[in-house]
């Protein structure tokens, strides 16, 4: 008890530190911000990067769920929309499905994790009602008490079964159950029966195609290939990905205005993936970066989902001004608690493709040996 309490207050003090800093400089940087902006040739390089990294730090400092780092659930009631519970809930069933999977599972071990899960779907369940996220979490609980004695139990836990069965049965109730959840076990040859083709070949084969056959992607064609990309693991399964699915030709080409990597092609672009990451779905300062960490996962899996679809794609990247980031965010209502990853272009190949035949480094300059 005493170390947790030690953690609450480190992780406050951190938090007010990151908080009262951020408020130090504030006024400062408001009269630096709008003299760079006005006068930009006259501000040096390094002014510009601070100006330009103002928004990305305080749009995590005003999505992200910082409060619940270390500390949840004694400060429980900080968050500050729904998305911040979802992944608290993902995160902790997330966390005792890890658990059961590791090699030398210890029996009892992870009830830390079940307590706090227990608290966060009581939480959302009075704030928002019953969840997907919650009956996965549910499940799982329901999987680890089957597979672990009760001697093993703790005392915390055991006093926190009478929770888990009222919640069990108000998601019963509401009619929110999930078949979802835990572990699963697969004979190796079931694993692999899927990998019979040469994906080495296959992923060589995948090109940035800049040229596409004049013809529109059926809307449906595009959710399966998101859906085939929703496969990519994040950070406590947390999947914090969104996409904006564009296909009118003129809002294509207005989308592509604030971007600088189309030139030549941008009316030739019959379909448009806008690649974001939710920053709702993080809590720590530590993961500051994961949503370019997992936004760039799941672009990648979004690329080769195109490329199995037969399909062409060209990655344009989001290395944006401020001025163009706030302009897209205008044109599609992307909100700030959003982060935009990059932009895909993508259509049908024509009967005859070009594409860049640009060399690889070499494996030497890319790898390092630690023996």
């Amino acid at each position: 008890m005493r170390l947790l309490v030690s953690s609450v207050y480190k992780n406050k003090l951190k938090l007010w530190m990151l908080l009262l800093a951020e408020a130090s400089v504030s006024l400062l940087e408001k009269l630096h911000t709008s003299l760079t902006l006005k006068y930009p040739k006259l501000a040096p390089k390094a002014n510009l990067l601070r100006v330009r990294c103002r928004d990305d730090r305080l749009r995590f400092l005003n999505s992200a769920w910082l409060e619940a780092d270390g500390i949840f659930p004694l400060k429980n009631n900080t968050y500050r929309h729904r998305d911040n519970l979802s992944a608290i809930v993902t995160m902790e069933y997330h966390r005792l499905e890890k658990g059961m999977v590791l090699p030398n599972r210890r029996v009892g071990a992870g009830q830390d994790a079940i307590i706090r899960l227990l608290l966060a779907i009581e939480l959302q369940y009075k704030f928002i009602g019953a969840t997907a996220e919650g009956a996965i979490g549910l499940r799982t609980i329901s999987i680890y008490l089957s597979e672990t004695p009760t001697e093993a139990l703790s005392t915390d836990l055991l006093d926190k079964l009478a929770l888990f069965k009222w919640l069990h049965n108000e998601y019963l109730i509401n009619n929110m159950t999930s078949s979802a959840g835990g572990y699963k076990t697969l004979a190796k040859k079931e694993l692999v029966s899927s990998l019979d083709f040469d994906f080495e070949a296959f992923a060589l084969s995948r090109h940035s195609i800049r040229d596409y056959a004049d013809k529109q992607i059926d809307i449906q064609l595009l959710k399966e290939i998101v859906t085939i990309a929703m496969s990519t693991p994040s950070v406590c399964n947390r999947q914090a990905w969104r996409v904006y699915i564009v296909t009118d030709r003129v809002t294509i080409e207005s989308a592509l205005l604030f971007q600088n990597g189309n030139r030549g092609f941008t009316d030739r672009v019959p379909a448009l993936f806008i690649v974001c990451a939710d920053l709702h779905r993080f809590v720590s300062v530590e993961e500051r970066n994961q949503a370019w960490i997992d936004g760039g996962l799941f672009s990648m899996t979004l690329m080769l989902a195109i490329h199995g679809k037969n399909l062409g794609s060209c990655p344009l990247n989001w290395s944006a001004s401020r001025e163009n980031d706030q302009g897209l965010r205008r044109l599609f209502n992307i909100p700030q608690n959003e982060v935009v990853i990059m932009m895909l272009s993508l259509g049908y190949l024509q009967d005859s493709v070009k594409f860049t035949d640009s060399p690889r480094r070499s494996i030497n300059e890319v790898i390092s040996v630690v023996s």
